[in-house]
């Protein structure tokens, strides 16, 4: 399978199997499938998902976590193209899986400026809330 072949691949499997999941779900879900496909010793799976991984990367809000993922992914498809072997390939999955199952989805902060003729002492008025406002849900 081509470079670019996979690439639509990886995207249509995307899209299909995780229509309707918040971020961190199709992360949590494409490594699960990742991991699965390595434990099943599944190449053709295992690229696939590895393809859907490195296409999400977000290079332009987070660049060094976004290379620091490649770099292991990348790892990953050396270990299973030169070596095949698999077991190197969920030594490197399985602990990002174990991470990202940890991971809380983020909670967003909101800064409001403070209600007119009241000045708290901070200047501003914090909220923790449990998504973000809808201004913000573009820029996610």
């Amino acid at each position: 399978m081509s470079r670019a072949d996979s690439g639509r691949a990886a995207r249509a499997y995307g899209q299909h199997k995780t229509d309707g999941m918040s971020t961190l779900e199709k992360i949590r879900f494409t490594m699960n499938c990742a991991v699965r496909a390595a434990r099943e010793k599944d190449a053709n799976g295992l690229h696939l998902a590895l393809a859907v991984l490195k296409a999400g990367l977000n290079f332009e809000n987070q660049p060094q976590i976004a290379l620091g993922f490649l770099q292991l992914y990348k790892s990953c498809e050396i270990e299973l193209e030169e070596r095949g072997d698999f077991d190197a390939v969920l030594r490197i999955l399985l602990p990002l899986q174990r991470a990202w199952l940890m991971a809380e989805p983020r909670q967003a902060i909101s800064i409001r400026p403070a209600p007119e003729g009241e000045v708290p002492a901070q200047g501003a008025r914090v909220e923790i809330m449990d998504s973000p406002p809808d201004w913000a849900k573009d820029m996610e």
